[in-house]
């Protein structure tokens, strides 16, 4: 995709993400194990939630989070004497503690902040992702066509000019999937921090964001499906024009090494056509601390490479010519747009509702 589109794309969404955007009500619910008051409110919470969409509930042990919960405690000005006491209900600027108090008028707090921003005076990050809104971004990324073309050009390159030494087509196609590995993780850094920074410096929630991406997933998608439907003029790969260099670029390699710094070099070229699904997902990854982020982050690369490294083997072991990979990759590359399309589009929609 080019990078005009993509600019546009995200113009228009920041425009029109405050109509969908509902305001995510963070409810923290401190609670011990085998207190009779904690099951009571927590059983007229579950009674209540379906009722509020918005809703976010987060249940925390106050014994295993003692910094945390005397962290709240100070912050929301609670008198020491009732330290330590639970439940313990923070909502906004509000806070109950005990049962009855805390149902009779948290309903109440809840339907404000559905319609008003309540934020918190506590910096709370909650690391917990959700691994099939991860991992389905990182597939419909893994099996872009564009990425297959590259590495199946790179391997018929390396085939070609010593195909007596198919051990170079092996630590060739390692060494290409390491540098574009190495490379898209640098990415996927600068994105994190990009958006760490948007929200900093910004007025806009978590919740904004979150309705952002999800609409961006949607449109990333339609462009996909789009391309199904024009498998001849499509949108989502390698732009025409950087096409050649890129060729020229693979066609000189002739070493292990070289596959490598091409790996690097290539993912410039790649960028435009599966920024896409990693935006997202960078945006997710955005809401949860750097030592949580950086683990899901590797994951992601990992499946975002996994169809290079897989090539790469059914070629090395011979279960497959070079031009029958070749063959399999053209004509089947508007399908591998649909099932980006599927996976995207049901992601977002499912983003939107609050499901995922």
């Amino acid at each position: 995709m080019n990078f005009k589109y993509l600019f546009a794309i995200l113009f228009i969404l920041l425009l029109v993400a405050p109509v969908f955007a509902a305001n995510k009500v963070d409810l923290y619910f401190f609670e011990v194990p085998g207190c009779p008051h904690c099951a009571n409110l927590r059983a007229w919470l579950a009674q209540i939630e379906p009722n509020h969409p918005t809703l976010n509930i987060i249940e925390i042990n106050a014994n295993e989070n003692q910094d945390l919960f005397r962290q709240f405690l100070t912050n929301y000005s609670v008198p020491t004497e009732n330290w330590g006491q639970v439940p313990r209900v923070f909502i906004g600027n509000y806070t109950c503690l005990g049962d009855t108090p805390c149902i009779d008028a948290l309903e109440e707090k809840i339907n404000y902040c559905e319609n008003n921003v309540c934020e918190i005076p506590v910096s709370y990050q909650n690391n917990e992702i959700n691994p099939s809104k991860l991992i389905g971004l990182a597939v419909a990324d893994s099996v872009s066509p564009c990425e297959l073309a590259v590495m199946t050009l790179l391997l018929t390159v390396l085939f070609l000019r010593e195909p007596d030494k198919k051990y170079k087509v092996l630590l060739g196609g390692l060494a290409f999937a390491l540098g574009i590995y190495l490379t898209y993780f640098a990415f996927g850094l600068a994105i994190i921090l990009g958006f760490k920074s948007f929200l900093g410096f910004t007025n806009f929630d978590k919740s904004f964001l979150h309705t952002l991406l999800a609409i961006f997933a949607i449109v990333i998608g339609l462009i996909n499906f789009r391309d199904f439907l024009k498998p001849n003029d499509p949108m989502g790969e390698v732009p025409q024009g950087w096409r050649p260099k890129m060729k020229e670029f693979i066609k000189k390699t002739a070493s292990v090494p070289g596959a490598f710094v091409v790996g690097i070099i290539v993912s410039l070229f790649l960028t435009p056509c599966t920024i896409g699904p990693y935006f997202v997902a960078g945006g997710i990854l955005s809401g949860i601390s750097w030592s949580s982020a950086i683990p899901w982050l590797a994951l992601y690369d990992v499946v975002f490479i996994l169809p290079m490294l897989v090539l790469t083997f059914i070629l090395y072991f011979g279960l497959s010519g070079v031009e029958k990979a070749t063959e399999w990759r053209q004509s089947k590359a508007r399908y591998l747009h649909l099932l980006s399309a599927i996976i995207l589009i049901t992601l977002g929609i499912t983003m939107l509702l609050g499901w995922v």
